[in-house]
C-alpha cells in the first residue's frame, strides 16, 4: 500500500495560506487539507486531491467540484457533514488526547471513508490499535504528524501502516523530506518480498 501525504494548511491565515498553497503545488504531497474559505487560493492540480475541513453548517454551504472528501472538524459534527456530502467522500478530524477520545475514534472506523487523527503525543501504540480496528472497514486512517521525525517510525506501523500522513502547517517545509522517506519505506518493504 501506498503511503499518501497530505499537506494541512487549515490553520493558516491570509498571505500565509496563498505562499503554503503555492510551496504545496511545487511539493510531493498527494492531498491537500482546506478550510472552505482557503479553496480560493487553490487551482486544481490533478496529482493533488482537495478534503475539506468543515463543520455541518459550512459543508451544506460548500458546492465546490474541487473538493473530493469532506472532512468533519469533529465527531460532532460527522452526521451533518454526511448528510450535506450526499453520496460523497466523507472523514472526520479526531483529536485524540485520552482513553476516551481513542474510543471515540475507534467507534468511528466503518462508518467515514476517512479519519484523520491528531494524537496529543507521539506514542504509535494508539495509532496501532486504531489501524486495527479500521482494518477490513472502509475506513482510511491519516496519522496529523506532530513533527516530520515522526515519518518514519509511523509509516512503518503494523504491516500497512496508515493510509495516510498528514503534514501541518507549522512543518510545510519537510513535505518533500517526508515524502522521501515515504518512497524509501515504500521501496525497503518492496525489497522484502520475494517473488
Amino acid at each position: 500500500m501506498d503511503t499518501r501525504l497530505w499537506a494541512d494548511v487549515t490553520l493558516l491565515k491570509g498571505g500565509a495560506t496563498d505562499a503554503a498553497l503555492a510551496h504545496i503545488r511545487t511539493s510531493d504531497a498527494s492531498g491537500v487539507l482546506v478550510r472552505p474559505g482557503q479553496l480560493d487560493g487553490w487551482e486544481p492540480l490533478a496529482r493533488i486531491a482537495v478534503a475539506c475541513l468543515v463543520t455541518a453548517e459550512e459543508a451544506g454551504r460548500l458546492d465546490d467540484e474541487r473538493v473530493e472528501t469532506l472532512i468533519a472538524a469533529s465527531p460532532q459534527e460527522l452526521d451533518g457533514v454526511r448528510a450535506a456530502a450526499g453520496d460523497g467522500a466523507v472523514g472526520v478530524r479526531c483529536e485524540i488526547t485520552d482513553g476516551d477520545t481513542m474510543n471515540e475514534a475507534a467507534s468511528l472506523c466503518g462508518t467515514a471513508d476517512v479519519l484523520v487523527a491528531a494524537f496529543a503525543d507521539e506514542t504509535d501504540i494508539p495509532l496501532e490499535l486504531l489501524l486495527a480496528r479500521a482494518q477490513g472497514t472502509r475506513t482510511q486512517v491519516y496519522k496529523q504528524l506532530l513533527t516530520s521525525a515522526e515519518t518514519a517510525s509511523v509509516a512503518g506501523v503494523l504491516e500497512t501502516g496508515p493510509a495516510g500522513l498528514v503534514i501541518g502547517a507549522g512543518h510545510l517545509a519537510d513535505l518533500d523530506k517526508a515524502a522521501a522517506v515515504l518512497r524509501a519505506e515504500r521501496h525497503a518493504q518492496l525489497d522484502l518480498v520475494p517473488l
